[in-house]
C-alpha cells in the first residue's frame, strides 16, 4: 500500500509538472503555496528509513519530481529573460510584489523540516526572490541570502548533484523537460549569487555546480547546444560561469576542463562537441620545465 501511494503521488506530480511546463505564465501565489505545502508534507517530509527497502528509489524520484515541479511553478525563465533584456520593464511577475513576502514565510517553514531533500527547492526560492527583487527595482522584504545559506548548510548543491547524477528522471517521457527546468533554475542561482558564478566559493561548491551541469547535459544534446548559443538568454549565467572558470586556468585547470566536458553534451553530440573543442583551442598554451633526464624516467 505504501508503494502504491508513492507511485500515485509521483503520477500526480508528473501531471502537475506538465501543466506548469506548458503554461504561459506562473500560477498565482495561492496555488504555488498549496503546491509547496503538499510537497513539504507528501514528498520532502518522507523518510525512506520508515518505509520498505524497495521504496527508496520511489522516494528519491518523488522528491526529485517535487523539486522540479516547484521550480516550474516559479517561472524562473521569465525573471532570467527580464534581467538579460534591455528596454522597458516587463509585466509584473505573478509571484512578485506583495506575494513575494507571503511566499517567503511559507518557504521559511522548510527550515524546520530537518530533511535535506528540500534544500534544492529552498535554494531555488532564494535565487528567485533575489532576482525578482532586482527586476522590480527594490530589495524587497525577503531574505534570499539567508535562504541560500540555510539551503547550502543542508547540502543543496550536493543534493542536487546527486539527484541529476542518479538520473532520477530516467525512463520518464518528459525527462528532458524536467532537466531543462532544473538547468534554468541552476542558472538563476548563478545569476543571483555572484560568489558562486565568479568561482569565489569553496571548492566543493564549485565542483558541485560543474557536476550538476554534467548530470543535466549528458543526456540532452539540445540543452548542450543551447548552452553555446549566445542568443539563448537563459544560459547567459552558465556562459559567464564558464568565463570565470577560464580565468582560473592554467593555475587551476580542473573546473574549466570538467565544465567543458559537461558542455559537450551526450556522446555523439557533434555541434556542442565542436564548440567545446574550438573553445579549448583558444586557451593559452602551457610550457612546463622538466629537469634533465625526466623524459627518460617517464616523469613527463
Amino acid at each position: 500500500w505504501a508503494l502504491q501511494q508513492l507511485e500515485e503521488r509521483s503520477l500526480c506530480l508528473q501531471v502537475l509538472f506538465l501543466l506548469l511546463y506548458q503554461r504561459d505564465a506562473a500560477p498565482g501565489p495561492e496555488r504555488h503555496k498549496a503546491l509547496l505545502a503538499a510537497s513539504r508534507k507528501g514528498a520532502f517530509g518522507l523518510n525512506a528509513a520508515d518505509l520498505p527497502p524497495e521504496a527508496s528509489p520511489l522516494v528519491a524520484r518523488l522528491q526529485a519530481l517535487a523539486t522540479s515541479t516547484l521550480a516550474a511553478s516559479l517561472d524562473i525563465e521569465t525573471i532570467l529573460e527580464a534581467l538579460a533584456q534591455e528596454g522597458p520593464s516587463p509585466e509584473p511577475h505573478p509571484l512578485g510584489g506583495r506575494a513575494l513576502a507571503d511566499l517567503d514565510a511559507e518557504y521559511r517553514a522548510l527550515w524546520d523540516t530537518g530533511s535535506p531533500s528540500c534544500a534544492p527547492a529552498l535554494l531555488f526560492w532564494g535565487a528567485f526572490a533575489r532576482l525578482a527583487g532586482c527586476v522590480e527595482g527594490r530589495a524587497g522584504s525577503t531574505e534570499p541570502e539567508r535562504h541560500a545559506q540555510r539551503a547550502q548548510s543542508m547540502g543543496a548543491l550536493q543534493r542536487l548533484q546527486a539527484m541529476v547524477a542518479g538520473d532520477a528522471f530516467g525512463g520518464l517521457e518528459d525527462a528532458g523537460a524536467h532537466r531543462s527546468v532544473l538547468k534554468n533554475a541552476v542558472a538563476a542561482v548563478l545569476a543571483a549569487f555572484d560568489a558562486l558564478r565568479q568561482c569565489q566559493c569553496p571548492p566543493e561548491a564549485l565542483a558541485a555546480v560543474v557536476g550538476i551541469y554534467r548530470g543535466l547535459l549528458q543526456h540532452e544534446a539540445g540543452l548542450a547546444e543551447q548552452a553555446w548559443d549566445a542568443g539563448c538568454l537563459l544560459d547567459a549565467p552558465l556562459r559567464d560561469f564558464l568565463e570565470h572558470t577560464r580565468r582560473m586556468f592554467p593555475a587551476h585547470p580542473g573546473p574549466l576542463l570538467a565544465l567543458l566536458a559537461a558542455m559537450c553534451g551526450p556522446p555523439g553530440a557533434r555541434f556542442s562537441g565542436r564548440c567545446a573543442f574550438r573553445y579549448l583551442a583558444t586557451l593559452p598554451g602551457v610550457t612546463v620545465w622538466q629537469p634533465a633526464g625526466s623524459l627518460d624516467d617517464g616523469v613527463a
